[in-house]
């Protein structure tokens, strides 16, 4: 074999040329092999020798020349220049058992037969890392890096197949299945992002087609970008349960003892004549239909939808007293559920309208505790409905014992503040918190 030696043509090109720079450390290849990372490593060490254009010493494209042949000096000279860079890319214990290889392409033949398999248990861990991955502390740059970084070792070991037919397949079925595996780790991204991203996520799911990969990761490092600047909002699940609660309640407490609805205590005036399409009942709407949407916690279920129930009597804390002047002296439902005369009606009252006094009371002792925080809002006790709140209108902050209430927050340096219970947390939050269903909420000023 011979070599074309037209001055025209530029030496580079040349695999048998060596620039004067070149040397043994000239190639180093890092991480070195191990044994367990054949597949990133010989990536990385074919790309260093192509790009000296060396790797047609180790692939098979350069046959070994002849002793006789011209070119055997330069090849001999290119061989152990490769033969070299090998062996320095490779940790000391696998170097030892192919350092008395002559020729680089059986040295690098070697390695590939031994360390190069499919590897079923190594598969099986890649997988299972794969799905068990989560964002958790991580950024999402650093969550997607480490997620890809899996995503390619596994491509090793699993290619993408493609047409070797003579005739090339006219049909999709190869793209396609392309196509699936995008989409899977599409989702595998997206699934493994914190709670925060939900809304993103739900977005790019319901995108037909969906975006390439990256794409998607520019829209996720969009929502990082907000999140870092204090615009979280809360996922609409929060806002839409959150809503539903406080309609039902503000609907409990508002047809407490007025008109004669649908489980209401009988006094005055006869109702607003609203009639629900769901159940038939009415002074509601199918909106805030109970049986539709559901009781509110610790809801006396006891003889219909009494509005008798302890968790109803809560409501009414702050509701106006009964009537003295109704048409009945006994409080009863629709559905023949618990009755109450007048006399323990007004007993049950004013031994709420007492625990709603001493609970103010110590609001009030509450004002030096060390975030100085002028008014709160807090349950009254644990028969007390969860949505029954008390709302200082003179206070500069107010503060919510339940993160699902609010509608946008950001996280603040902890302050401590000082409950009326004499106990001391952490506030680790501000934000806003939805009220505008909250129609008939009574105002405590102090």
């Amino acid at each position: 074999m011979v070599r074309n030696n037209n001055n025209n043509q530029d030496q580079s090109l040349d695999p048998y040329f060596v620039h004067p720079s070149e040397n043994s450390s000239t190639v180093s290849v890092t991480p070195q092999l191990n044994g367990d990372n054949y597949h990133s490593w010989s990536m990385k060490m074919r790309r260093a020798l192509a790009m000296k254009n060396k790797f047609k010493f180790v692939d098979g494209s350069i046959e070994v020349p002849d002793e006789h042949d011209l070119n055997r000096a330069a090849w001999e000279r290119c061989n152990n220049l490769v033969h070299t860079w090998i062996i320095n890319s490779i940790s000391p214990s696998i170097a030892q058992s192919v350092v008395f290889i002559e020729n680089a392409m059986d040295m690098w033949n070697d390695l590939k037969d031994r360390f190069m398999r499919g590897d079923r248990i190594r598969v099986a861990q890649l997988q299972q890392e794969i799905s068990n991955l989560k964002q958790g502390s991580k950024k999402v740059t650093e969550y997607f890096t480490e997620l890809r970084g899996l995503w390619e070792e596994l491509d090793q070991y699993r290619p993408m197949p493609h047409c070797t037919c003579p005739i090339p397949c006219s049909c999709l079925a190869m793209r396609n299945a392309k196509g699936f595996r995008l989409e899977d780790r599409i989702i595998q991204f997206l699934i493994g992002l914190n709670e925060e991203y939900q809304s993103v996520t739900s977005q790019v799911l319901l995108m037909d087609p969906l975006p390439q990969i990256n794409r998607v990761f520019s829209m996720i490092m969009q929502q990082e970008r907000k999140a870092q600047y204090g615009i979280i909002v809360a996922p609409a699940s929060v806002v839409e349960d959150t809503s539903a609660r406080l309609v039902n309640a503000v609907d409990a407490q508002r047809q407490f003892g007025r008109g004669r609805g649908n489980a209401g205590f009988q006094g005055r005036g006869r109702g607003n004549g609203r009639v629900c399409n769901f159940c038939g009942r009415s002074n509601h709407t199918m909106e805030t239909c109970y049986k539709k949407h559901g009781f509110p916690p610790n809801w006396g279920r006891g003889g219909g939808n009494s509005y008798g129930s302890s968790s109803a009597s809560a409501n009414m804390v702050e509701s106006e007293k009964y009537d003295a002047k109704g048409t009945s002296n006994v409080a009863k439902n629709d559905d023949g559920g618990m009755m109450l005369t007048r006399d323990q009606y007004q007993n049950l009252m004013a031994l709420l309208e007492k625990n709603a006094i001493d609970a103010k009371a110590n609001m009030m002792k509450a004002s030096s505790s060390v975030a100085n925080i002028g008014g709160n809002f807090y349950e009254h006790s644990k028969n007390y409905d969860d949505t029954s709140w008390i709302v200082d209108t003179g206070a500069t902050h107010n503060t919510c014992y339940d993160i699902n209430w609010f509608i946008t927050y950001k996280e603040i340096d902890p302050i401590s503040v000082k409950l009326p219970n004499n106990n001391i947390v952490q506030a680790f939050c501000k934000g806003k918190v939805q009220l505008n269903c909250y129609r008939d909420f009574r105002v405590s000023s102090h």
